[in-house]
């Protein structure tokens, strides 16, 4: 007994204890850092899976609104310019801003050709430098 005393006792046994439980803290922390790392992308997975669910059934119910009368009807209007049998069909667009502001150009245009020169310079120097 004292022998096996002796030998828990002696500083090879504490040193060589000591690094065989620093290899085992090292090699335990190495493989906690794989399994968190692994179950972060089983998460991330996991959620880039649900989200391409998600993307299924929108792409799902779109299809199946496609596929539908109401949508075909509208579709065969918008696009094909169709109507049904004693329909009269009425079509409005409206200007668009950038029209509206290329008309307003072309009158200042129009109306700066009818000015005289001399007209033309009095407009310039009085305002600035805007004919």
């Amino acid at each position: 007994m004292s022998k096996f005393k002796d030998i828990i006792q002696s500083k090879a046994f504490v040193i060589g204890g000591s690094i065989f439980l620093l290899f085992l803290l090292v090699v335990s922390f190495g493989q906690f850092r794989n399994r968190h790392s692994i179950q972060k992308e089983i998460d991330s997975l996991t959620k880039q899976a649900d989200q391409i669910q998600k993307n299924n059934e929108e792409v799902k119910n779109f299809i199946a609104y496609l596929k539908t009368d109401s949508y075909k009807e509208q579709a065969a209007r918008q696009q094909l310019n169709l109507k049904k049998e004693g329909e009269t069909v009425y079509s409005f667009s409206a200007l668009s801003p950038q029209t509206e502001v290329v008309n307003q150009e072309e009158v200042i245009k129009q109306e700066n050709a009818k000015k005289s020169n001399l007209n033309k310079w009095v407009t310039y120097f009085l305002r600035g430098g805007n004919p």
